[in-house]
């Protein structure tokens, strides 16, 4: 299948690359990166990221965000970059003690969770309680759901390894662009299903359009090459409705992606 990893262009992805902090001072009128849109729609003017090192690894940000521009200074970045220096360790801990009860729901390999994710979720007496302590972000609660369902047409024409590289791709992406009121769960050998809650966000059509892109390019690659095993087919269906009444609405959405399947089969 070749290198599967999309190009990034999120803060989060920018400050994992230098591991240097970094500051937007206006990203009403010049964002720098594609998560800045959906930040400036909440009202967000200004931003600084600073990396939390685990050794050499980025494990997350420490951010600072306000609703008035050029806010920030080059003292702050600095500020907050010490902040993080200091509070690394006690926030991986933290952060490991937390994910411990649901770690094995998750793949680091794809950046999905399992599907026993979701029926844990589905069964939890507080599932925006369970939700946010598993994914370590918070989440109100929430009536509706969203599941956007992504599936791999050509999967079954893959050896195993070829299979597993496809997932992660769309994994890799999903954690590029990633969804602040949404999780991805791998539901399947060759299917992925987003599930955002209450009203779709913007994000959510943001992640489709920068994964149809980047498999767009990745057909046009495939297409010069003269090698068709590394193309990527994927079809994607999209349904809304009440949580309570989730799987309906999951099969909603796999009946699109499948129908687009067919029709295009």
């Amino acid at each position: 299948m070749g290198t599967l990893i999309p190009v990034a262009n999120s803060g989060l992805a920018f400050v994992q690359r230098t591991k240097q902090p970094v500051m937007c001072v206006d990203i009403l009128h010049n964002p720098e990166f594609d998560d800045d849109y959906g930040l400036a729609a909440e009202g967000i003017q200004s931003v600084i990221r600073a990396p939390l090192l685990r050794g050499n690894r980025v494990f997350g940000t420490l951010n600072v965000q306000s609703t008035l521009e050029r806010v920030y200074t080059e003292a702050d970045r600095k500020r907050l970059q010490r902040t993080a220096e200091r509070l690394s360790d006690a926030l991986y801990a933290a952060y490991q003690d937390a994910r411990q009860p649901v770690s094995h729901l998750y793949d680091a390999k794809t950046k999905l969770y399992h599907r026993a994710f979701l029926v844990e979720l589905l069964t939890a007496d507080a599932p925006s309680a369970w939700l946010s302590q598993a994914v370590q972000r918070p989440f109100s609660e929430w009536t509706t759901a969203t599941a956007v369902v992504v599936s791999i047409a050509n999967h079954e024409n893959m050896d195993l390894l070829e299979g597993e590289q496809a997932v992660a791709y769309i994994g890799q992406c999903w954690s590029t662009h990633a969804v602040p009121n949404a999780v991805a769960i791998r539901m399947g050998a060759n299917e992925v299903l987003v599930l955002a809650f209450d009203q779709p966000s913007l994000s959510v059509t943001h992640f489709l359009h920068q994964l149809r892109s980047h498999i767009q390019l990745l057909n046009v690659r495939a297409d010069r090459l003269g090698d068709a095993s590394q193309r990527l087919e994927v079809y994607t269906g999209q349904a809304t409705g009440d949580w309570r009444a989730f799987w309906r609405v999951y099969a909603d959405a796999r009946e699109q992606a499948l129908a687009l399947q067919r029709a295009n089969g």
